[in-house]
């Protein structure tokens, strides 16, 4: 009986260290960064220390289980002790541990998670299945970031990308650097637009009115228009301003009397007044 517990007991242990090694971790963040660049891939960055607790937690409860070993074949796995890694320490702002830091190719964060407390580990695999896996259609892009990080053309680039990957408050971040630097009129306009509709998308009414309220005032005569005051009825709908909705409603349809947003906007009241009942 002994054998036979000792024998068990030796093949969960080989089992560990099999799926543990494959994990292919980079302590060097320098090559793995090139690795990134690369392949296209993006990085996890694990600060950590010998002394921290939770670290060794998720050492052996966390790091070693299949999925992460699943993730690891897609992303580039750095692992750095956060006294050894002082600058990278102070650029990554990490004052506490473990820190979890999710990349681009190009070492530009994205995410990150800090500690491993109550539901830590799912969070962190959410976060690892929502990060983009390939950047090799933004070589380019990245490339002229590199040289310089006010790159029109690049930040553009970026930002539609992080757009299309639903990852919105990565996107907006890009696109408020660019309205901070964009001098062409248009191209203002069309990022503002894009700002308002991702404030829409993760809830941020407030923040969406604002944007708005800046197109109506910047761009008046505007021939998207139409779409700024749908935006506000939208927003004004998740604010429960229904005062405001009928009115802003009552102006759409007033100046753009065949816009397709009207029927829209009807719809998404008539949702609204339906989930109020």
């Amino acid at each position: 009986m002994r054998f036979v517990i000792s024998f068990v007991g030796l093949l969960l242990i080989l089992s560990v260290v099999r799926v543990n090694a494959q994990v292919d971790w980079i302590n060097d963040f320098q090559k793995a960064r090139a690795l990134a660049e690369e392949t296209g891939k993006p990085m996890l960055l694990d600060f950590t220390a010998s002394w921290c607790p939770p670290c060794r937690t998720m050492e052996q409860t966390f790091w070693i289980r299949p999925e992460i070993a699943e993730f690891s074949k897609q992303v580039v796995f750095v692992k750095l002790d956060a006294d050894k890694n002082v600058e990278l320490k102070a650029k990554y702002g990490v004052k506490a541990l473990p820190h979890v830091i999710l990349t681009d190719a190009w070492g530009e964060p994205i995410d990150f998670y800090l500690g491993f407390g109550q539901n830590g580990d799912r969070v962190i695999l959410e976060k690892l299945a929502n990060l983009p896996k390939d950047y090799n259609s933004l070589k380019k892009a990245g490339d002229l970031r590199l040289k310089n990080a006010d790159d029109l053309e690049a930040l553009y680039r970026f930002a539609d990308f992080y757009q299309q990957k639903n990852l919105f408050p990565v996107s907006n971040k890009i696109y408020q650097k660019i309205i901070d630097l964009e001098a062409d009129p248009k191209k203002r306009e069309n990022t503002l637009i894009n700002l308002a509709f991702n404030h829409l998308r993760l809830g941020q009414s407030t923040l969406a009115l604002e944007r708005l309220d800046t197109l109506m005032k910047e761009f008046p005569k505007s021939p998207q228009r139409e779409r700024f005051i749908y935006g506000i009825i939208l927003a004004q709908i998740n604010k429960h301003n229904l005062n405001e909705v009928e009115t802003n409603l009552a102006e759409l349809k007033k100046e753009f009397p065949n816009s397709t947003y009207i029927g829209e906007a009807e719809n998404q009241i008539a949702k609204f007044k339906a989930m109020k009942k």
